[in-house]
């Protein structure tokens, strides 16, 4: 039985060695771990990510999509779709949209025909645009490439109505696009950043967050465990450092914090459920309180989890939907 100890021993010493060194890998490197999540949020095989609904292919029949244009950077994934309602005889508003994936993950496919309905249905042009990811790409990259997906576009023929500028994106999305919007009027920000608008906050008008980060020092401070850890190590990733959540520079990206700063019009929803709600809560009444127009939709039930809005299945999506329409049409 000699033999049969010896390799029991072996194998929980090998088990002790895996273990430890998983341990040591997870404190010394956010790598593996955001490129496991990246891999969660890779919709590449799916022809189509969510549910459509009825009006969908109406919708459809009623724009032009122009995908997968470079824009220029020195950065990668710089590339971007153009929506544009068919038929236009005078300028229209334009949307930017930064699509969300925890800073690690997410393409701009994953918003594709939520976008489609938004632009038929609102007469607007929208951009939507994909940015260079963590690991490999470090803030304030993203916010740096919506900027150059800006100027590309001003350097476009479209019909667009440059006083008529709309803002806006989901999840982590939001947060990268929050944090342009901030830019505009914090000159301390544009130097840490290495940024030149090519906007003026006024020009903004609408700004829009889908299940938003809106506070990223408190990426980790979820309702779930294993999002929770899978946040912080993206946070880490994004960021540079692995106590990105006690960095003042971190914490100075909060829209609640800048309240003051804004003039432009808000749209806010989230779920119920292992998402963002404390945070969405908090920035509408700190933006109400400088009187500004803020609209939030939320539910108390049912159960609504993180980035619900895309999913068609649920009667609430297609409520905060039209109630989106009304607001960009307002």
């Amino acid at each position: 039985m000699k033999w049969f100890k010896r390799i029991l021993l072996s194998l929980l010493i090998l088990l002790g060695i895996i273990i430890i060194g998983s341990w040591l890998t997870l404190q010394l490197t956010p790598k593996p771990v955001s490129l496991f999540v990246r891999k969660q949020f890779d919709t590449s095989q799916k022809t189509q990510v969510y549910d459509r609904p009825n009006f969908f292919n109406e919708n459809m029949q009623e724009i032009t999509i122009t995908t997968d244009e470079k824009y220029p950077s020195e950065n990668e994934n710089n590339i971007l779709d153009v929506y544009a309602p068919k038929n236009l005889k005078e300028n229209v508003p334009v949307l930017f949209w930064v699509h969300g994936g925890a800073y690690v993950g997410g393409d701009k496919r994953d918003c594709k025909d939520y976008l489609t309905m938004l632009c038929a249905q609102t007469k607007t042009i929208v951009v939507n645009l994909n940015y260079a990811l963590a690991p490999e790409a470090k803030h304030p990259t993203p916010v740096q490439q919506l900027n150059e997906a800006i100027v590309a576009i001003k350097q476009s023929k479209l019909r667009i109505d440059w006083d008529n500028i709309r803002l806006g994106g989901d999840s982590a999305g939001a947060q990268i696009a929050s944090e342009y919007l901030l830019s505009l009027t914090n000159n301390n920000l544009q130097v840490k950043n290495h940024l030149k608008p090519a906007l003026e906050s006024s020009q903004v008008r609408k700004f829009i967050s889908l299940s938003g980060l809106l506070e990223p020092d408190k990426f980790t401070e979820i309702d779930d465990t294993v999002s929770s850890f899978l946040f912080k190590q993206s946070g880490w990733a994004y960021f540079g450092d692995k106590n990105f959540s006690n960095r003042e520079e971190i914490k100075n990206l909060s829209l609640a914090k800048h309240a003051k700063e804004f003039s432009q019009d808000f749209f806010f929803t989230d779920g119920n459920q292992k998402t963002f709600t404390k945070q969405m809560d908090k920035t509408v009444d700190a933006l109400k309180k400088q009187n500004l127009s803020v609209t939030k939709i939320s539910y108390d039930k049912p159960e609504l989890g993180h980035e619900y809005q895309f999913d068609f299945n649920k009667p609430e999506a297609e409520k905060t939907f039209k109630k989106l329409v009304h607001f960009l049409n307002s």
